[in-house]
């Protein structure tokens, strides 16, 4: 029988063990499995059975305006165990602990040829509007210059269980000139560079596109949809 239960930290190497079967281009650190398992950023759930882990959810709040923001950062399940609704049942677990900590709403981002993860998003209320996003990473820059950012851009600090970098959300809003997304785009990868962090990421909408200059340098990573629903 399969059992959802807060991670520990003597989950990590076994967790570390699904995310590398799930994903085979991502080898995961145990030790940061560890710390992040038991820090304060992100919640985690497995589904069990026996001894064995079978999935995994990973969450962290967020700001949206004045409000907390529910993010389902990470669902996996291993591919032989697909099908019985554990996804389903791992995105579930995880409302009411983003509900007690105040949470308006929840998403989750989910690659567009993800079906799975589309399938346990849907099962439990969620939608997406269909908008595709491109998913960008830069690598650190330090800069001499002073950090020059925007209100109407935030970053994010990202210590999560497969990446350590900085999320910045807002680049594409139309609100914003091309002087000031890459003024934003430089103080992101400074402060990057100077965390030690691995990069700074951001989606940018695909009817939306910014110009060429904006990307130099930058791994389109994929395709992306937000999902999200009221709690």
């Amino acid at each position: 029988m399969v059992k959802i239960r807060r991670a520990s930290a003597f989950d990590a190497a076994a967790i570390a063990a699904l995310i590398s079967v799930v994903w085979d281009d991502v080898q995961p650190n145990v030790e940061q499995c560890r710390v992040v398992i038991t820090g304060e950023q992100e919640w985690v759930w497995l589904a069990v059975e026996g001894e064995a882990v079978l999935g995994l959810v990973a969450c962290f709040l967020s700001r949206a305006g004045a409000a907390w923001r529910w993010e389902i950062e990470l669902l996996a399940v291993h591919p032989a165990v697909r099908g019985r609704g554990i996804g389903a049942g791992l995105v579930a677990a995880s409302h009411e602990t983003g509900r007690l900590l105040n949470a308006s709403f929840a998403r989750g981002l989910v690659r567009v040829d993800n079906a799975a993860a589309q399938r346990a998003f849907a099962k439990n209320g969620y939608e997406t509007s269909g908008r595709v996003y491109q998913l960008h990473a830069w690598a650190p820059q330090p800069t001499t210059e002073p950090p020059n950012g925007h209100p109407l851009i935030t970053l994010t600090r990202a210590d999560t269980l497969t990446y350590r970098g900085l999320w910045l959300e807002g680049l594409d809003n139309d609100r914003l000139s091309d002087d000031q997304r890459l003024a934003s785009l430089a103080g992101g990868r400074a402060q990057a560079a100077a965390e030690g962090r691995a990069s700074l990421t951001a989606l940018v909408a695909e009817d939306n596109m910014l110009p060429v200059a904006f990307f130099e340098g930058a791994e389109l990573l994929g395709r992306y949809q937000w999902w999200r629903r009221m709690l």
